[in-house]
């Protein structure tokens, strides 16, 4: 690839990164507002109420594993690793996954002073301590395998399997959310 072609590359992938940040903090505002004034809390108890009206012992084991994946000692564990192995195989991915999470981390803690919203009451398979908006499981998981899967699709050189890792990662951070509130 000639240095025209990868610079025309980078700025269209640099566009497109400038665009969702926008449309994604638009959105974070618009929901955020909805939160201040409380217009989300029948949303909230009516997905509580979905999610909770199946539990069962099967289920339960199943959701204590996969909320695991989104706890804060796991992260931070596989952060470590990975950013290890990474470091000394591809530097800058390495890089970029330490990077992304310790910045992760500093803004949910910013965003959770800034809302200051209290947990709702409800049953949970982990009790959690602190504010609940955002949520720290959640968007700590959300960032580490977004990261994740950005860095193994870079890596890769396959498309059917960027779509795959793309999936399953996606599958993953929904899965962990979902079992927050399980």
């Amino acid at each position: 690839m000639n240095f025209k072609k990868l610079r025309t590359k980078t700025t269209i992938y640099f566009a497109a990164e400038i665009i969702l940040v926008i449309l994604f903090g638009y959105l974070f505002i618009e929901i955020a507002e909805d939160l201040l004034k409380e217009d989300l809390k029948p949303f909230d108890f009516a997905v509580i109420e979905l999610i909770q009206s199946n539990i069962s012992d099967k289920w339960t084991i199943i959701m204590k594993g996969i909320t695991f994946f989104g706890g804060q000692q796991w992260l931070i564990m596989a952060t470590a690793i990975g950013g290890l192995i990474l470091f000394f195989t591809y530097r800058r991915y390495g890089i970029y996954l330490m990077l992304t999470m310790a910045g992760g981390g500093m803004f949910n803690l910013v965003l959770k002073h800034l809302f200051e919203r209290e947990r709702p009451s409800f049953y949970r398979i982990i009790e959690a301590q602190g504010y609940s908006f955002p949520s720290g499981h959640s968007m700590s998981s959300f960032i580490f395998f977004t990261a994740c899967a950005v860095i193994l699709v870079k890596i890769s050189k396959n498309v059917l399997a960027d779509v795959l890792i793309s999936l399953f990662f996606c599958m993953l951070v929904l899965a962990i959310g979902i079992s927050r509130i399980y």
